[in-house]
C-alpha cells in the first residue's frame, strides 16, 4: 500500500508478480506492478504548486557589510542569525559566517567570527544612512542578546 506525505489515505498498491503467475506466463525476469489512484497525486502537485512563492529579482544593487565579532565560546551562528533576523529588516537578504579565528590577540574563552550581511531593496537604491542604521541595529542587538562586541584589531 502506498501513501502520500505519511497520510493514512491510500494512494495505490504496488508489489511483485507472484513467481507462479510469472512462470505460467513464461516470464523470465521479476515483474513489478502498481495501480495508482491519481487524485491524491494531483492534489499533492496542486498543493506544492500553490506553496511556491515567487520573489522578483531586484533591479537595485545589493550592499554587503562585514561584522568582525568577538564572542564567548559556545555562541553558535544559529543564535547570531536568529538575532539578526529577529530585527525584521525587510532589506536583509542574507547573513552568513565568513571566517572564524581563535588565538593570537583573541582572549582565551572567546573567538572572533566574521559575519557578512547582505542588504537589498526591491523599491530603491539603499542609502548610506539606511545601511548605517541597519548596521547599528545589528551590532546593538548582537551585543544585547549575545554579548558580542565589534572587533577593531
Amino acid at each position: 500500500t502506498l501513501a502520500l506525505d505519511d497520510k493514512p489515505e491510500t494512494a495505490g498498491v504496488a508489489g511483485q508478480l507472484a513467481r507462479g503467475s510469472a512462470e505460467k506466463l513464461k516470464l523470465r525476469q521479476e515483474i513489478f506492478l502498481a495501480e495508482l489512484l491519481l487524485d491524491p497525486f494531483y492534489d499533492a502537485c496542486t498543493a506544492a504548486r500553490t506553496a511556491l512563492r515567487y520573489t522578483p529579482v531586484s533591479k537595485y544593487q545589493s550592499v554587503e557589510r562585514d561584522f568582525s565579532l568577538l564572542l564567548k565560546d559556545g555562541v553558535t551562528f544559529a543564535q547570531i542569525s536568529n538575532a539578526i533576523r529577529a530585527l525584521g529588516i525587510d532589506e536583509l537578504i542574507s547573513a552568513e559566517a565568513v571566517d572564524v579565528f581563535r588565538g593570537g590577540s583573541v582572549p582565551a574563552g572567546q573567538f572572533s567570527l566574521s559575519v557578512r550581511v547582505t542588504f537589498q531593496s526591491v523599491a530603491a537604491t539603499l542609502t548610506d544612512a539606511q545601511i548605517n542604521h541597519f548596521s547599528t541595529r545589528i551590532a546593538e542587538a548582537l551585543h544585547e542578546k549575545l554579548g558580542a562586541s565589534l572587533r577593531t584589531a
